[in-house]
């Protein structure tokens, strides 16, 4: 497990996936971006038609430029 130290005492450590809540916030937070107006990361296809589409599609290409911080295990 690769442990960086950012600032704000927060761990980022790199783990099999994320847990369908952080899965949620990030396509939402993203879909939120794409809908006002941020740039798309990658190539669209044409059926795709709404922010949230294109946000699922971006997170599925690894491509989403959001992160997710957070404690160790075993650390309160």
């Amino acid at each position: 497990m690769q442990l960086l130290q950012p600032a704000g005492g927060f761990d980022v450590f790199s783990i099999r996936g994320y847990t369908k809540f952080e899965k949620a916030r990030i396509i939402g937070a993203r879909a939120l971006q794409i809908s006002l107006g941020a740039p798309v990361l990658v190539e669209v296809p044409k059926h795709l038609k709404s922010s949230v589409e294109i946000a699922l599609y971006e997170f599925e290409k690894g491509v989403c430029p959001i992160t997710v911080l957070r404690k160790p295990p075993g650390e309160s």
